[in-house]
């Protein structure tokens, strides 16, 4: 789990990058669903630590 949230954080940070520099009308969408999969990621993260310790 620690993998998957690792690569759910890092597809939302490209998400968010072709967001923040894309101009068309898809822009806010993109912007939402890389803001959505970077949360879910860092909580899948954040679980998979906890269990670790």
């Amino acid at each position: 789990m620690l993998k998957n949230g690792l690569f759910i954080m890092v597809v939302g940070f490209i998400a968010l990058i072709l967001g923040l520099t894309n101009t068309d009308s898809y822009q806010p969408i993109t912007l939402v669903i890389g803001i959505i999969l970077t949360t879910i990621g860092f909580i899948l993260y954040n679980r998979a630590e906890h269990k670790e310790e």
